[in-house]
């Protein structure tokens, strides 16, 4: 089986590492499409073709235009999106992709209301689920009304994005409004700057329930929690559990069938340390970034997807090992460990010995990890000059 990664370079992108090295081991030739070659995955010793492609964001006519080249030149059985870009562009473009290569996608309606984070407060307010106060203000005065509402602190977020992009926490009315007016970023096919939401923050720790979905029926359903994340007030995850909860999977479940979701997908919860009520935050309507954990509790999420895609649907499982850890040292666990106070004791509670916790870095494979030091060095650079020279654009170079 051979098999299309698609993917934009984005920095720390963890996903598709793993997926190369995953599919590759289960005995696939795996290529991945880029629309550039920073990106760590690029440099995997398991990768067989390394393609360029346009930017989703740029132009999806010639986004699509490369995908379905690179599928004729190289003979792939399979395409899988690994991020929003890909896959929305992918879902939009659907009626001009060749079909010469099988992929596992979402309808259009149902990743449109994962993306837009009211509407999804709304179909689980439908089915009972509990979700954090939302609101989406469109000027000034409603944000303050929303904000007194919520109560504070709150969260201001792009109701329309992906990550922790435009988190911002706020504690007081004033902080609300500075937020809400900083400079905003221009909107493109997956972030929307211009229209925010605010939300009542929930206190407590994130846990996940990742799924594979058959049009609207669960094929795959894993549980696990964030132990440790970037920013410790909520984003990703750094070291991550893989548990085993009913409850949670049975809420996601009951959102993922009542939009007939199909594909990859992830649902994030928070658990309330006031009352143990666990709200639903969000929806990724794709592949998850600690899709290493998933792989070493023995699931192999790639392959699953790739026989969903090839052969109709796949066994349903259930079991998984229980307990197993998995932490990412470069660069989330270094910036958490700067972010913590008794630096000693939280190195020791990261790197500290445990036979049931696996890394994203393998020594066999070491140019993927020197491929990301070279990537965060260059930012490094393109940002200080950035400040030097705030005159030039240099989106242009």
């Amino acid at each position: 089986m051979r098999v299309l990664l698609i993917t934009t370079c984005t920095p720390d992108d963890r996903k598709p590492v793993s997926f190369i090295r995953a599919l590759a081991r289960s005995g696939a030739g795996v290529g991945i499409a880029s629309d550039r070659y920073w990106g760590e995955a690029g440099y995997s010793r398991y990768l067989r073709h390394r393609h360029r492609i346009s930017h989703p964001a740029k132009s999806l006519d010639n986004f699509i235009s490369d995908i379905n080249r690179h599928i004729e030149l190289c003979r792939y059985d399979v395409v899988l999106p690994l991020n929003d870009y890909t896959t929305l562009a992918l879902c939009l473009q659907l009626k001009s992709y060749s079909g010469k290569a099988a992929t596992v996608l979402p309808s259009l309606k149902a990743i449109e209301i994962s993306r837009d984070k009211q509407r999804t407060v709304a179909v689980a307010q439908e089915l009972g689920l509990d979700v954090p106060k939302s609101y989406a203000p469109e000027n000034e005065d409603e944000l303050m009304q929303a904000g007194d509402q919520v109560g504070y602190p709150c969260v201001l977020k792009l109701r329309r994005g992906a990550g922790a992009v435009g988190y911002r926490i706020a504690k007081s009315r004033d902080q609300l409004l500075t937020a809400y007016r900083l400079p905003r970023r221009q909107s493109d096919l997956v972030f929307d700057y211009e229209h925010l939401l605010v939300q009542e923050y929930v206190p407590g720790h994130t846990c996940d329930v990742c799924v594979l979905f058959r049009h609207g029926e669960p094929r795959v359903v894993l549980t696990q929690k964030r132990l440790w994340t970037y920013p410790g007030a909520g984003g990703v995850g750094v070291i991550v559990e893989c548990t085993r909860d009913p409850h949670l999977a049975d809420l996601a479940c009951r959102f993922f069938q009542a939009i007939g979701w199909h594909g990859p997908a992830q649902a994030e919860f928070k658990i309330d340390t006031r009352t143990g009520r666990a709200c639903l935050i969000e929806v990724n309507g794709r592949f998850w970034g600690t899709i290493g954990a998933s792989l070493h509790a023995g699931v192999n999420f790639p392959l699953l997807a790739c026989r969903l895609a090839t052969e109709g649907d796949v066994q349903l499982i259930t079991e998984y090992n229980l307990g197993q850890r998995f932490r990412y040292p470069i660069p989330f666990g270094i910036l958490a460990l700067m972010e913590r106070g008794k630096k000693r004791q939280a190195l020791e509670a990261f790197f500290g010995p445990s036979s049931r916790t696996g890394s994203d870095l393998d020594w066999k494979d070491p140019l993927p990890l020197f491929a990301e030091f070279c990537f965060i060095v260059w930012r490094l650079i393109d940002k200080a000059l950035s400040r030097l020279f705030p005159s030039i654009d240099r989106r242009k170079r």
